[in-house]
């Protein structure tokens, strides 16, 4: 049986996004230890969980980075799951954090004995990771990446409540709220979908502490310069995109209105055998798609609906 290539292979460098890469590069390499909050906004597969982890390879060797933390995860639905992610991140060796550590274990040890923790002693192991997350970052630069914050929101929605899950994301959204902007020599990457619900309480929040900055960045789609840069980066790595007409590919720049997501299924879909230039709604003309009359079509629709007819065969 054949096997079916699923995603296309990821570019070694993030295209298109020179401004905001600029940004976390130059907040990383602030030599004022400030602290900086930037926040990356846009639809699903626009590219968003990239620039955070491009945060990784830019950083100086000096700065610790955190691993991504995905806030839909279930470990990071507690105030105590996410300092435990951070403190585990941040600290891999189990060399710092220690005083935290302590009270964290002895906590998890009574609570096994059936023992119920008071919501004052959660608070108290809050303040001893913040104590240890302060005489670390008085040493080096910190960089803390969280993803999927559109999970954060000032009301439960339907589907949390179903999941149970309304309590623990208010908890998080307000260890976030309180936390984020007082953290001393810190980077904070943020990404989530719109409408983005901690933009504008972090954006007040930070400014209202005088020691942290705020920006906040609203992504689309790439732009034909980029998308021909996203092509020409592939080809290197995969000869068989050679084939692609230069025409074709600007036709799928403007189907896919520059979205990494779409173009990333075109390639998919060309490395598994379809051709590109039947990928697209038939009985276009080069003319009409050049001055922006292309028929009316629900790309997603129509790409994914190419991509199952692949799955079909396997």
């Amino acid at each position: 049986m054949q096997q079916l290539r699923p995603f296309a292979p990821q570019t070694p460098h993030a295209v298109g996004r020179d401004r905001e890469l600029q940004a976390i590069k130059e907040a990383l390499e602030n030599p004022g230890r400030e602290t900086a909050i930037l926040y990356f906004i846009g639809p699903g597969g626009i590219g968003k969980t990239r620039l955070i982890e491009e945060g990784a390879k830019l950083a100086p060797p000096a700065v610790l980075v955190s691993p991504v933390i995905d806030l839909y995860h279930a470990k990071a639905h507690s105030v105590a799951g996410l300092q435990q992610l951070l403190a585990d991140g941040l600290d891999q060796q189990a060399a710092r954090f220690v005083a935290y550590r302590a009270k964290s274990a002895d906590i998890e040890r009574r609570r096994a004995g059936g023992v119920g923790i008071p919501p004052e002693e959660r608070a108290a192991l809050t303040e001893v990771f913040l104590q240890d997350y302060q005489d670390l970052a008085s040493q080096q630069r910190l960089a803390l990446r969280f993803d999927t914050t559109e999970l954060i929101q000032r009301e439960s929605d339907r589907v949390q409540e179903v999941c149970g899950l309304e309590t623990s994301y208010l908890e998080i959204r307000d260890w976030l709220l309180q936390v984020l902007p007082s953290l001393p020599n810190t980077v904070v990457l943020l990404a989530g979908r719109p409408p983005a619900p901690l933009r504008e309480e972090l954006r007040t929040l930070a400014e209202q502490s005088g020691v942290c900055s705020f920006q906040d960045f609203e992504l689309g789609g790439l732009s034909p310069t980029a998308c021909a840069a996203y092509l020409a980066e592939l080809q290197e790595q995969e000869p068989r995109l050679l084939d692609i007409p230069e025409e074709v590919w600007a036709l799928a720049w403007q189907y896919s209105e520059g979205h990494p997501i779409r173009l990333s299924l075109v390639i998919d879909l060309i490395l598994n055998g379809r051709d590109i230039a039947d990928l697209f709604p038939p009985h276009y003309e080069a003319s009409a798609a050049s001055a922006g009359n292309l028929p009316v079509v629900d790309i997603d629709r129509y790409l994914i609906g190419n991509y199952s007819a692949i799955l079909t065969q396997y």
